[in-house]
């Protein structure tokens, strides 16, 4: 489906295709009430600038409430170095 939406042309193109005597609102309503997929160059940089941050953080593991797993598993191992500690200085 999104490859679909990819490879289809941008409104525009589409308009200057249909070599059609109507006003480019009034031909893109009609083709909205078709239901022809039309690519829009806004909506296309936005759906880049979402997919950057999946792509950065790739090689870091996050659990689902977006703690890194490293944070965690740091924390756990001072809190037990801690309990340790204190059990055996007595």
């Amino acid at each position: 489906m999104a490859e679909d939406i990819l490879s289809t042309p941008t409104a525009n193109q589409l308009f200057k295709q249909s070599n059609t005597s109507l006003s480019f609102k009034e031909w893109i309503e009609r083709e909205k009430e078709k239901g022809v997929l039309m690519k829009n160059a806004l909506l296309d940089d936005v759906n880049q600038g979402l997919k950057a941050p999946e792509e950065e953080n790739k090689g870091v593991a996050k659990l689902d409430i977006g703690i890194p797993s490293w944070v965690l598993v740091s924390g756990v191992v001072i809190i037990i170095s801690a309990l340790v500690y204190k059990r055996y200085k007595k």
